[in-house]
C-alpha cells in the first residue's frame, strides 16, 4: 500500500501542466468593452414559479428602496452578537421582501448581472479552434471549414462573461448562494500594426493573416450557458454567417430553482436540440431540466423536451438589460429587423422599424421590474480588496492606515459604484452617512466580505457568494466549453502540436508479489465515416519492474504493452477494461508460475479532482485513478496480488 501511495504522488508531481489563462485586454478596460458587454447581455427567461433572480451579493447594502436601508442599516441582515456575522437567513428574508406578486408570478424589483470582457491568449485561441473541430459533422454542416480556410484558423477571441448571483439555489441539491455564468465567445479584430510587431521576422505573414481574419470577426459567435458543475456538460450554441452578424442580446433559458442556463436562439422559450444547442449533441446534453427541480428526482437520463416547463408571460418572468440613453441606439436597436424579439413573442406584434423598437425600449424604463442593471465586476472587486486592507489596519489599530483605506473606499463607491446604482436602485453611497459614523459603516461593510451564518449551517463559504472567489473566475474561459467530455476526433488534428493533446502517462502497481509499471501512450481519436464506438481506447507502452524506484536488487526491467478501453473519456465515474495486458516474462519477474505474459483486466475508475479545476494548477482536470483486477490465462482464480492500482494523466 505504501508503494501505491508513493506512485500516486509521483503521478501528481510529474504531471503538473503549465496553465494559460485568459487575460484582460485593452478592450476590457475601455468603453469599447462596455459597449461589447451591453450588445451581448443576455435576455433571461425564467421558469414558472421561480423565487430567486440575479442580484448583487449582500444587496441590502446598496438597496435604499425600502426606506432607511443601505450602508447605514445593519439591522436588515446582521445578527447581534460578538462576531457580528451576516445572517444568511435575514439576507434571504430581505430578498423575499423585494419580490412583488403580479398575477401568479413573483417579479423582482431589484436585479443585476455582472460582466467583464477578457481576451484569450494564443494557446487558448488554438483550443477554441480545436474545440470547434472536434464536432466534425457540425464543422462541415455550418461552413466552418470554409471560414477556417479563409482565415479563421488565426482568429483571436475575446469573451464577454456574465455572472449571475442568486441568494439561493432551490434545485435538486439546493444550497445558499448560487453563481451561474453565460459566456459569449467572439473573434476580435486585430490591429494590423500589432500583428506586424508581434510577427517579428514573419511580420508580413502575420499582417496578411490578420487582414484575412479581420474580415471574418462578425461571422462567428459561440454562446455558452453553464450547467451545474464541472461534471455537467454546458449548453453550447455556435452560429455562423449572417445569423452570427445579427446576433445580439442572446436569449437564455434559466432552469427553475437550479439556475443552469441554456441558449434560446429564437426566444420561443423551448430548448430545441440542434438549433438552440447545436454543438457536441451527445446523450449527456443537459438542456434545461425544470422538472427535476419540481419533482425532486435525481438524474432523469438523456434530455427530453418535456423536462423544460413552458414559459409564458402570465406565469414566467423575462428580464432584459436596463436600457439607458447611453447605449439605447447601440445595443437594442441592433436587433432591428428581427421578427423574433421578446415583445413580438409575448404580444404577437412584430416591430416594423428601428424607431418602433426604440419606443419599446422607452417603455421598459417604466417597467423596471422586468429589467436588470448590468454591472462591471471590477469596481466591486476593488471595493472588496480595499475592505480587506481596512480590516487588517483595523485589527492592528493602525489609525493612519484606516484613514487612508476609508478614503480609498469612499472614492471607489462615489466614482465607480454609486453612478451605476443611483438611478435603478436609489443608492446614494456615503452621501447620507454622517461623518462620525463612516468608520462604523466601513466596519459593517467588512462583515459582508466574511463567511455568513445560517440557521442550518454554522458557516457558509464565501466563494459561493463572492463572484471573484468563484473557482473558475481566475481560470481559463475555455473551460466553459467542456471540450474534454467527449472523445477527440481525427478531424480536429491539423498540426503536429495537436497530437500532444492526445498523450497519456501513468503508473501501475500490483499488490503482493506484483510489480510496478510506467507507461506512456495516446488516446485513439475518433474518425469520420467509421462505425462509431462509444468510449476511448488507449494504447500504452512502457517498462515493468519489481520496484520502479530502486537498484538492481529489485530485479531486471521488462517491457510492457497494454490497450485500455475507458467507457467515458472524461467523467467523474467510469469503468474500464484491458483486453490486452502484456509484460515480457511476467512469471519470472514476479516469481509466480501461474502468472502469464498475456492477461486482461477490468475495474472502476474515477477522476476525483475533476470537479475542482484549480487543484494543483489544473492537473485535477486530467488525472484518473483506476482500481481493478488482472486475470492471467493459466490461473483464473482472483488473488490479492492481482489487484491493480493505476494513476494516469491526460495531457489535454
Amino acid at each position: 500500500m505504501q508503494a501505491i501511495v508513493r506512485l500516486a504522488l509521483v503521478t501528481l508531481l510529474i504531471s503538473l501542466p503549465a496553465s494559460a489563462y485568459a487575460q484582460l485586454c485593452r478592450e476590457a478596460i475601455t468603453p469599447a468593452g462596455d459597449t461589447l458587454a451591453r450588445k451581448f447581455a443576455p435576455i433571461l427567461e425564467f421558469g414558472p414559479g421561480e423565487r430567486y433572480f440575479p442580484t448583487i451579493p449582500f444587496f441590502p447594502a446598496f438597496d435604499q428602496l425600502s426606506g432607511s436601508a443601505g450602508l447605514n442599516d445593519s439591522a436588515r441582515v446582521a445578527d447581534k452578537g460578538s462576531r457580528r456575522r451576516i445572517s444568511w437567513d435575514k439576507l434571504d428574508a430581505a430578498y423575499a421582501s423585494t419580490l412583488q406578486a403580479t398575477g401568479v408570478k413573483l417579479v423582482p424589483r431589484l436585479s443585476a448581472v455582472f460582466y467583464r470582457v477578457r481576451c484569450l491568449d494564443e494557446k487558448e485561441n488554438r483550443r477554441v479552434i480545436g474545440f470547434l473541430r472536434n464536432d466534425p459533422q457540425a464543422w462541415g454542416r455550418m461552413g466552418l471549414e470554409e471560414l477556417y480556410a479563409q482565415g479563421l484558423a488565426h482568429a483571436q477571441f475575446r469573451v464577454a462573461e456574465y455572472y449571475l448571483y442568486y441568494v439561493a439555489d432551490t434545485g435538486l441539491e439546493g444550497h445558499p448562494y448560487d453563481i451561474e455564468r453565460v459566456f459569449v465567445f467572439l473573434p476580435r479584430e486585430v490591429e494590423l500594426e500589432e500583428a506586424w510587431l508581434r510577427g517579428g521576422k514573419d511580420g508580413r505573414k502575420r499582417l496578411q493573416q490578420a487582414s484575412a481574419t479581420n474580415k471574418l470577426v462578425d461571422r462567428l459567435r459561440i454562446v455558452v450557458g453553464t450547467g451545474h458543475s464541472p461534471t455537467t456538460p454546458n449548453n453550447i450554441l455556435v452560429v455562423t454567417g449572417p445569423q452570427a452578424e445579427k446576433l445580439t442580446l442572446p436569449g437564455i433559458l434559466v432552469e427553475l430553482g437550479g439556475h443552469s442556463s441554456a441558449p434560446d436562439l429564437n426566444y420561443d422559450s423551448r430548448l430545441n436540440r440542434g438549433y438552440d444547442v447545436n454543438w457536441n449533441l451527445t446523450a449527456s446534453l443537459w438542456g434545461t431540466r425544470d422538472v427535476q427541480a419540481v419533482s425532486g428526482l435525481a438524474f432523469l437520463g438523456s434530455y427530453e423536451d418535456w423536462m423544460t416547463l413552458p414559459r409564458q408571460i402570465e406565469t414566467s418572468v423575462t428580464l432584459q438589460p436596463l436600457i439607458t440613453e447611453e447605449y439605447e441606439a447601440g445595443a437594442r436597436v441592433a436587433a432591428a429587423g428581427r421578427a423574433d424579439t421578446i415583445e413580438a413573442r409575448q404580444t404577437g406584434r412584430v416591430p416594423e422599424s428601428a424607431e418602433e423598437i426604440q419606443q419599446e425600449v422607452r417603455k421598459t424604463k417604466q417597467h423596471r421590474t422586468e429589467t436588470y442593471v448590468l454591472l462591471p465586476v471590477t469596481p466591486f472587486k476593488k471595493l472588496y480588496e480595499e475592505l480587506a486592507i481596512f480590516a487588517e489596519a483595523d485589527h492592528k489599530s493602525d489609525t493612519a492606515g484606516m484613514t487612508e483605506s476609508i478614503a480609498a473606499i469612499k472614492t471607489i463607491v462615489a466614482d465607480s459604484i454609486q453612478p451605476l446604482l443611483e438611478q435603478p436602485w436609489g443608492f446614494t453611497g456615503f452621501d447620507e452617512v454622517p461623518e462620525d459614523a463612516v468608520t462604523q459603516v466601513v466596519r459593517q461593510m467588512v462583515h459582508w466580505t466574511l463567511a455568513t451564518e445560517s440557521a442550518k449551517k454554522a458557516s457558509l463559504p464565501t466563494q459561493r457568494s463572492i463572484i471573484w472567489e468563484h473557482p473558475e473566475f481566475d481560470g481559463s474561459a475555455v473551460w466553459t466549453l467542456k471540450r474534454r467530455l467527449y472523445r477527440p476526433s481525427m478531424h480536429g488534428i491539423r498540426n503536429a502540436g495537436d497530437v500532444f493533446g492526445l498523450l497519456t502517462m501513468g503508473v501501475n502497481a500490483s499488490l503482493g508479489r506484483g510489480g510496478q509499471e510506467f507507461q506512456i501512450g495516446f488516446v485513439v481519436p475518433g474518425r469520420r465515416f467509421i462505425f462509431p464506438i462509444p468510449g476511448v481506447f488507449e494504447p500504452r507502452f512502457g517498462f515493468y519492474r519489481r520496484r520502479l524506484i530502486g537498484g538492481p536488487e529489485f530485479g531486471p526491467t521488462h517491457y510492457s504493452f497494454s490497450i485500455t478501453y475507458e467507457r467515458h473519456y472524461k467523467a467523474l465515474f467510469s469503468w474500464y477494461a484491458k483486453p490486452i495486458n502484456y509484460v515480457s516474462r511476467r512469471s519470472f519477474l514476479e516469481g509466480d508460475p501461474e502468472a502469464s505474459s498475456f492477461g486482461f483486466g477490468f475495474g472502476a475508475s474515477v477522476m476525483p479532482l475533476f470537479p475542482f479545476p484549480q487543484v494543483l494548477k489544473g492537473v485535477g482536470q486530467f488525472l484518473r485513478f483506476r482500481l481493478g483486477f488482472r486475470i492471467d490465462a493459466p490461473g483464473w482464480e482472483p488473488r490479492i496480488h492481482r489487484f491493480e492500482f493505476q494513476g494516469v494523466v491526460y495531457f489535454r
